[in-house]
Order: structure tokens, then sequence, then C-alpha cells
């Protein structure tokens, strides 16, 4: 304790705000799988805590005794426009979080000022002729 590095809190308070200070403070990750819904948490505002928390928030588990640690992905899950007018939409396939799939919907303006054989690469066309993005590689070579 003495190095900073244990911080007790005092009996009877609430925990939260003091791992809530010291990663805001230090701009760093916190490995907790608390689920944060305390009703504190709702005075900081719904939208903005639920950003924050998604982007710093590493969770863990222990497989076979070893530890395995869930990073906050590097861009936000949520659906997305691009200032072009296209839409990013996360979709999750089986379940699988760990490997993110975007369905990118588009106008036919907005494709004309791609470079359309650049996009189509790394693109699957589905049946309504929206393209199916993979881990946002067609999101970075549109520019869209």
């Amino acid at each position: 304790m003495d190095e900073g590095v244990l911080y007790m809190t005092p009996h009877g308070s609430n925990d939260d705000w003091y791992w809530l200070y010291a990663a805001v403070k230090l701009r760093c990750l916190l490995a907790t799988n608390d689920e944060m819904r305390d009703h504190i948490f709702e005075l900081l505002g719904t939208n903005f805590f639920l950003k924050w928390k998604e982007r710093h928030q590493v969770r863990y588990t222990f497989v076979k005794g070893n530890l395995k640690l869930q990073l906050p992905p590097p861009y936000s899950s949520v659906i997305q426009e691009s200032e072009k007018g296209s839409w990013h939409v996360p979709i999750l396939i089986n379940n699988d979080e760990s490997s993110q799939t975007w369905l990118c919907i588009t106008r036919s303006t907005v494709v004309e000022s791609c470079d359309k054989a650049k996009a189509l690469e790394n693109m699957e066309t589905s049946e309504n002729g929206h393209g199916l993005c993979w881990n946002d590689e067609t999101l970075n070579s549109c520019n869209s």
C-alpha cells in the first residue's frame, strides 16, 4: 500500500466510485467482469457511460487455470453512418463476439464515389445487393 499499488476503501463505502475514478484519471483499461449496473452510474448519463465502458472494460475468464483476457474492440460496435451516407451495422454470427462482422448498406451514389474494384475485393454481396464487410475491411478500402 505504501507504493500506491493497493488502495483500501473505507468500510461501508461504495467501492465503485474509487475504481471508476482511478480508471478515468489514469486513462487506463479496467479489468472487471462487473456489469456496472449500479444505480450510481445513471448519474453519469447512460449513453456516455456505456460508450466509456465498451472502450475501457477488459473482461476475463480462467480456462483450465490460465487467465484469458477479452480486450475491448478498437472501434465502437454500434450502428454507424459514414460522412458519405453509408450505414455500417455490426451483426453477430453464431454468438461469436470475437469476430466482428459488419453489414454495409450503401446507396448507389455512394458506391459510385468509391473505387468499386477495391471495395469489392473485400466484400461479399448478399441477395439484396448490399455488401457484407468482414472485419471492417470494406469500410477502410471504400472510405465511405
